[in-house]
Order: structure tokens, then C-alpha cells, then sequence
């Protein structure tokens, strides 16, 4: 009896000293894998006295490009965007194409941008990014409103097997604070961040030039000495550089320069003695994969007239993000979700993996959803209506087509050399599958973690970049990004469609696929399980949330009762 006794007053001791202890874990892997403290401490520029003396030289112009301008105008002497586009630099780069009305201003659209895929395609900007946002941009809520942009909370109606999945965890937020995000195309955010970015510090210059190459230090390979840039005219010149950051994003050009200077002979001797142990080879650094996904999005003008009409839940003005659905990995491959963005238009998407059969037209766009076979689920009564509205206006149409582009890792972190002023950031490095919504928030990632480290113990009183800087910054930001790439591989992998990276086959995620699924699954009927998968799936907590021991005991007990066949449909 006293032993029994003595195990039942154990138990609260027990639980007590997990709560505890779970809640240091919890600080250390946000602080680890998350750019969640950092955030508390963005917009702080260091003193005149102690900024890195120099240039921070940023190749490319584009999200990750801005971000990272907008950081190291608080960290360095000057700051040089490089950017081979010469009207982004212009007053019609950085201003709006509609009114607050949602009436185009179409002599600010004389342009377009011909390097960025999905260009005027609508974003899912979450809510990190908004939060980054206002603390360095006190205006950018008006500035918004001022575009046609929404700023609402962060609720796009994601359906996955039968059920609403990742939806806000409105327990958490009593006081009705939900997280808000940014409901907009990428044209008018790019716009948008350029202007807050160009105004926000004399610091910041844009060269107009397509940056080429990067260049060394004569006799040391290890630290880079300037940019080189080809000019509209064709001319080459040299940008000297403290910093060199490649944001040149699908390009992914860093690469290039890096192997172009690593097979250099001159430098062999020099590249071989610094070298990490356990580095790739060249050829390795480098990993990809293809999802095989075309798209195709109708983009319908609503006029003044047909918005009330339009039996969207919430009516048209409240719900800006109305349907999303994502089949089930591994068993159905279709996509489709229905947004509103600015200037009154109404985008209708359909994706999928490894290319499944889409309406390519109007008159097959109804006949697709009447055919539309799922497992789980029928589409909302709503839609066919909906639909009979909007071909209505099928003459104010724009149809919008492509392919997504391959996921790929660019992991610096364990390249055979990395100078010690190079780093990059976004797509860069890491570009990953747009069905999933997180590459613009992974280029904030990337500028966020720069502010944090260049903040650091180890480099806030330095005014030059230290050796070895660059490949130290690569194994921090590797921490910060990781999850975005195992969270979204293994379920691409559910699908016998996708082409696996080289020497990977769709077993190796097999049971991460699995595992993901049965979350999935879960989510859609525990609020617990859903709100720990909405603060990994959208950067407000570390991916170790769903490894919580009440959530382990519920997802295994889940699966179990799964394979049973102990789990309604």
C-alpha cells in the first residue's frame, strides 16, 4: 500500500517536472529553430560608431532581396541592391496598380517583371511576415489599404481528408488577437515592400546590372573582395563588397561562383587546407526533386454589381480566402482553392501533383467540378452557383498558366568552401513547393536570422566581417529553414509521380509520409493536434510542437485505433 501511495503522489511530481522542464525545451528549440526572438528585436540599427564598415552588396532585387536590404541598412555603413531590372528602381516599381477603391492605375503598369515566376499570382504571406512587418514599418497597414491589399486574420478554409484543417486555435486567443497575414498578389506586395524598403534608409542604392560573378582577395580565396556586374550597356564593373549576400533566387547563382573560384588551380592548395571535415563534394552540395505540377488559374473581374450576389460564405467583402482543398497524399492528386485579391478580382486554381486532368477552359470548368471524385468529401453546395455567376463575366477573364518549379537545397552549410563574406538567403538556397505557401516566409526567415546573428554576442562590436563568418551563418539559418524542407518533401514523395532526388527513392520518406498523413488526419479532429500544426506549418512555433508527450500519446493512439479500423470516416 505505501508503495502504491507513494507512485500516486509521484505522478503530480512527475507531471510537474515534465511541465517544467518541457517549458525550457520549448524556449531552447524556438530559440534554435525560429526566428521568433529575433523578431522581438528587429528595426534596432547599430550606432554610427560601431557599423560594419563597407558595403553589404545584394544580388537580386526581389522578396528575399528586400528583406535583406532592409536589415543590413541597420548593420552596415552602405548598402547596394543589384537588380538587372532598371524600371524596379523607378517610381512605377515601387507604387501601387490599384487604388484603395480596387480602380487599376493602369499607367503604373507599363512594366512587368520578366525573372520571377508567378509574378502577378496570388501569395500566401503569413502571419511572421506581417508581425516583421509592422515592427519595422509602422505604416504598412495603411500602406495595404491604400493598395487594395487585406490585411485579415490568417484563416484560408483548408480542407484535407473530410475536414477544415489548420484553422486559427481561437482558445489560444481570448482576447479575439488572432494572427492576421497579408491577402495579396506577389506584383502588389513586391511593389509594396520595395517602396517601404527605398524609403526607409538613405543607406540603401540600387545599381541597375545582372550581378556575374564575385571576385577574391589576390592571394586569399577565402575572403571576397567585390561583385562583378554587367551594366544595360554591356559594360562589366566591380561593386567592392564587405558582404556579398546572393538573393538571386531560382537562379540560384551563388553556386556557380563559388565552383568558378573552387576550380581555380591557383586557389587549390589554400581551398583544400580549409575545408570542413565531412564535406560534399560539389556535385552533392546541391539537391532537387520534381513534382511534375502544372496550374492553371481563371482570375475573374467581379463587378460592382455581382459582389453581393455571390453566395460565398461570410459574403464577399468578409471571406477573402473562401476554399482551399489538398487531397490526401498518395491517393488523390487534384488541387483546387478559390481567393479574392485587389482591384475586385477572384482567382479560381487548380494544381495537382504530377500533372492530373484540369479544365483548360471555360466550358469545362463546372463539368470539373460536377466530376469531381474524392474519398472524404463533396465540394460546398456554394460553388456551383458561384461559378454560374462568374462565367457570367468570362469575357473579363484572365487566364493565368505554368509549371511549378522543381523544389531544390542548396546546403552551403557543408559545401567543400564558402568564403567568409558570402552568405544567401531565400530561394537562394532553398526553394521549395509553392502549393504549401511558405517560400516568401522563408526568405523573412533568412533576413530575420541575419539581423539575429549579426546582433549576436560574437559579431554586435565587430565592424569588419570575421573569418569564417559565412559558413557559421549557413549551419544557423540550416536550423531555421530544415523544417520547411522535411515538413514538405515527404508528403511530395506520397506521390508515385514524383521524381525523387538523386539517389532517394519514394521509400526512404515512406514512413515520414505515413506519419505525416495520420497528422494530418488527426488535425481535422482534435483542435489540440491542429493548433500545434498550424504554429509549425505557419513559423509561430518550432517544429518539435507536435512532439509534445500529450500529442505523441494521442497521434500513436490515433494511428493505432487507425489501423484497427477503429476510426470513423
Amino acid at each position: 500500500m505505501q508503495s502504491v501511495a507513494a507512485a500516486v503522489c509521484a505522478v503530480p511530481v512527475l507531471l510537474l517536472a515534465w511541465r517544467l522542464g518541457g517549458t525550457y525545451l520549448d524556449r531552447y528549440f524556438t530559440r534554435k529553430l525560429t526566428v521568433l526572438c529575433e523578431l522581438d528585436d528587429i528595426g534596432n540599427p547599430r550606432p554610427d560608431n560601431k557599423r560594419i564598415q563597407g558595403t553589404a552588396v545584394i544580388c537580386g532585387g526581389s522578396i528575399a532581396g528586400l528583406w535583406t536590404a532592409r536589415i543590413a541598412a541597420d548593420h552596415f555603413e552602405d548598402v547596394a541592391v543589384v537588380e538587372p531590372e532598371p524600371w524596379l528602381a523607378t517610381e512605377e516599381g515601387q507604387s501601387n496598380t490599384f487604388d484603395a477603391d480596387g480602380t487599376p492605375i493602369e499607367s503604373r503598369r507599363e512594366n512587368i517583371r520578366t525573372r520571377v515566376m508567378q509574378y502577378t499570382s496570388v501569395h500566401i504571406f503569413q502571419p511572421l511576415a506581417l508581425l516583421a512587418l509592422r515592427k519595422l514599418f509602422p505604416n504598412v497597414d495603411e500602406e495595404v489599404k491604400n493598395a487594395d491589399g487585406r490585411i485579415a486574420a490568417y484563416e484560408v478554409n483548408g480542407h484535407a481528408f473530410g475536414r477544415p484543417i489548420m484553422k486559427i486555435p481561437m482558445h489560444e486567443y481570448p482576447d479575439g488577437n488572432y494572427p492576421e497575414c497579408l491577402f495579396m498578389t506577389r506584383e502588389l506586395y513586391e511593389r509594396l515592400l520595395r517602396r517601404l524598403v527605398t524609403q526607409s534608409s538613405k543607406r540603401i542604392r540600387w545599381v541597375v546590372g545582372t550581378a556575374t560573378g564575385i571576385n577574391t582577395v589576390p592571394g586569399d580565396p577565402t575572403t571576397l573582395s567585390s561583385v562583378t556586374i554587367r551594366t544595360p550597356e554591356g559594360n562589366g564593373e566591380k561593386i567592392p563588397a564587405a558582404l556579398v549576400i546572393d538573393c538571386t533566387g531560382g537562379t540560384q547563382a551563388g553556386l556557380k561562383w563559388l565552383r568558378r573560384i573552387a576550380a581555380d588551380t591557383v586557389n587549390t592548395e589554400t581551398l583544400q587546407k580549409c575545408a570542413p571535415a565531412g564535406a560534399l563534394s560539389w556535385d552533392d552540395v546541391k539537391i532537387e526533386y520534381s513534382t511534375a505540377q502544372p496550374y492553371i488559374v481563371y482570375r475573374f473581374y467581379v463587378p460592382p454589381e455581382a459582389r453581393a450576389k455571390l453566395p460565398i460564405p461570410g459574403g464577399y467583402e468578409n471571406n477573402i480566402w473562401p476554399y482551399m482543398y489538398m487531397p490526401v497524399p498518395g491517393v488523390e492528386r487534384k488541387i483546387f482553392m478559390m481567393n479574392r485579391i485587389e482591384g475586385h478580382r477572384f482567382n479560381i486554381a487548380f494544381c495537382g501533383w504530377g500533372a492530373p486532368p484540369m479544365p483548360m477552359d471555360f466550358d469545362s470548368i463546372k463539368d470539373w467540378f460536377k466530376n469531381f471524385s474524392i474519398d472524404h468529401q463533396k465540394i460546398p453546395e456554394w460553388i456551383l452557383p458561384l461559378l454560374d455567376i462568374l462565367l457570367e463575366y468570362k469575357d473579363q477573364c484572365e487566364i493565368l498558366t505554368g509549371k511549378y518549379s522543381d523544389p531544390s537545397w542548396l546546403r552551403f552549410e557543408r559545401a567543400p568552401y564558402v568564403p567568409s563574406n558570402f552568405i544567401a538567403i531565400g530561394d537562394a538556397v532553398m526553394r521549395v513547393n509553392p502549393v504549401f505557401g511558405q517560400g516568401c516566409s522563408k526568405a523573412t526567415i533568412g533576413a530575420l536570422a541575419l539581423d539575429g546573428f549579426l546582433k549576436s554576442s560574437s559579431y554586435a562590436n565587430l565592424t569588419t566581417i570575421p573569418a569564417g563568418f559565412g559558413r557559421e551563418f549557413f549551419k544557423m539559418h540550416k536550423n531555421k529553414i530544415e523544417s520547411i524542407w522535411d515538413g514538405t518533401k515527404p508528403t511530395d514523395y506520397m506521390w508515385d509521380t514524383t521524381r525523387p532526388v538523386k539517389g532517394e527513392k519514394h521509400s526512404d520518406e515512406w514512413l515520414n509520409g505515413v506519419l505525416g498523413n495520420i497528422v494530418m488526419d488527426l488535425a481535422g479532429r482534435d483542435p489540440e493536434v491542429d493548433a500545434a500544426l498550424f504554429k509549425v506549418r505557419f513559423f509561430l512555433g518550432p517544429s518539435t510542437a507536435l512532439l509534445a508527450p500529450h500529442l505523441l500519446v494521442k497521434i500513436i493512439a490515433f494511428a493505432v485505433r487507425q489501423k484497427l479500423g477503429l476510426v470513423p470516416a
